[in-house]
């Protein structure tokens, strides 16, 4: 048969062909038809060639027929491999084995990358579609003792206006003789402010509505003085913004807490007002300067010194260990649009492992403020994702800041978890008051996305002004 060349050339075409049923539809499609098209053409030549067997002459370039139905049968054979080795894949099979197979050790990736989409809600942001990513490396792979580095990447869109995007890692370098952090983030959404101290912070009627508008980077070069000893400097620069302020109003405060009581400045504004009546009247309205006068513009540029001791087996989700910080920064004026400020702050966390799939995690952290009065942006701040979870974020704010949590986490079942945690917190001026100490309680579901690196979800109970209240946060790694 004339034709036995052109086919023996094609038959590793034809099976490639057939691997084409993992592509997307079109190419899956086209693969389809050219089968049908070569059994079509290759059925004709073997009728074509089993009638040539029968006359007398045989070409000199020719094979008998039997072997080109030998060859198709190969063909067929190689085709069915083909098609076992190749099942098709679709968007469900593929979404279900990535978060099935996403905690496995893969130790072959120099770099374990996942990324999650998910709805999450807080009462600081509303209801909102966040996306983020956590990669897992290591700079030097033959070191099994050097601790694995991370970086984690995030973005955030809420039905409240939130739009938020950065990055942040911790890496190891390799010999453990530098530990290298940083933080680069920027967002802008509608928020709350209620004014500076526990007093103005607890009342509602204190509420001032602005956009936040925020930037924030911080850079940390540690050097290992010895073990799990680290000393290094530190540079950060924070700038935020108030835009489309709406201040309480002079009548609504005094009505609830007294004129006498409340202590900032009044800026008046012509408005139009409508009576009851109906009709409406220019007049002037006085409104309570929340921000004390204070820019509602301001960055700084803070150099200082940062000393760690960390033991943590693994810094997102650790189960033994220590880790301690102290972050000693300083301000200077002509770094800033405000005076000379420094601030202290001190973390401090243990992990000990209690029973089997559990952990105790205590955390400890203040924040002090010394120095001329900083703007009401750069004051310590009670309320966010890792402490006194489930209050406003931000709602309570002074010169310093003292909080503390303890957290159970316990292993139920395969990649699922739960967590209980119980604390307090408390911002203030100059004198800690148990009055203004405030409680924070919760409990919460862990999934295990990556290997030993968790999705939360929590609801956390906070008491405002007397009153029980909460807020649900969703998100990845645990809070400390």
């Amino acid at each position: 048969v004339l034709w036995s060349k052109p086919l023996l050339m094609s038959r590793k075409l034809l099976v490639s062909i057939v691997e084409w049923r993992d592509k997307p539809k079109i190419l899956r499609n086209f693969a389809a038809i050219m089968r049908r098209l070569f059994i079509l053409i290759a059925s004709v030549l073997l009728v074509s060639g089993i009638a040539r067997a029968q006359q007398p002459k045989v070409e000199m370039d020719s094979i008998p027929a039997d072997s080109l139905a030998t060859l198709l049968s190969e063909i067929e054979q190689e085709m069915s491999k083909a098609e076992q080795k190749t099942p098709r894949k679709g968007f469900g099979p593929w979404l279900a084995n990535y978060f099935r197979n996403g905690n496995k050790n893969n130790d072959k990736k120099a770099f374990n990358y996942r990324l999650i989409l998910g709805p999450h809600y807080s009462s600081t942001e509303g209801f909102g579609i966040g996306i983020c990513g956590t990669g897992i490396y290591s700079w030097d792979r033959s070191d099994k003792s050097l601790p694995l580095s991370n970086v984690i990447t995030f973005g955030d869109f809420t039905t409240k206006g939130l739009v938020r995007v950065g990055i942040r890692g911790t890496n190891f370098l390799p010999g453990k003789r530098f530990k290298w952090e940083y933080v680069l983030d920027g967002c802008t959404f509608p928020t709350d402010y209620y004014g500076m101290g526990f007093d103005h912070g607890d009342q509602d009627v204190m509420k001032t509505e602005f956009r936040r508008n925020r930037f924030i980077f911080e850079n940390f070069f540690l050097f290992r003085l010895k073990d799990n000893l680290y000393l290094g400097p530190h540079i950060s620069y924070d700038w935020l913004g108030a835009a489309k302020v709406k201040l309480p109003t002079k009548a609504d405060v005094d009505a609830v807490r007294g004129e006498e009581n409340v202590g900032l400045p009044v800026e008046s504004h012509m408005e139009q007002v409508t009576l009851e009546d109906g009709t409406a009247e220019e007049r002037m309205v006085d409104y309570y300067d929340t921000f004390a006068g204070q820019k509602r513009k301001t960055g700084a540029l803070s150099l200082g010194a940062t000393l760690t001791y960390d033991s943590r087996d693994f810094t997102l989700n650790a189960s033994k260990g220590m880790y301690f910080q102290l972050d000693q920064t300083v301000s200077p004026s002509c770094f800033s649009n405000m005076g000379l400020f420094a601030t202290t702050e001190v973390t401090f966390d243990i992990y000990r492992k209690a029973w089997k799939g559990a952990i105790i995690a205590y955390d400890l952290h203040g924040q002090f403020v010394w120095g001329d009065q900083p703007y009401w942006n750069f004051m310590s701040e009670l309320g966010n994702p890792k402490r006194m979870r489930g209050y406003y974020e931000a709602r309570y704010r002074d010169r310093h800041l003292v909080e503390t949590q303890i957290e159970l986490r316990q292993r139920i079942w395969r990649r699922w978890g739960m967590v209980v945690w119980g604390g307090c917190g408390e911002v203030f001026d100059k004198k800690f008051s148990k009055d203004a100490l405030l409680p924070t309680f919760g409990l919460g579901a862990r999934w295990e996305f990556i290997k030993n690196v968790n999705i939360r979800l929590d609801y956390g109970f906070t008491k405002i002004n007397g009153k029980l209240g909460g807020g649900v946060l969703f998100s990845m790694n645990e809070s400390f």
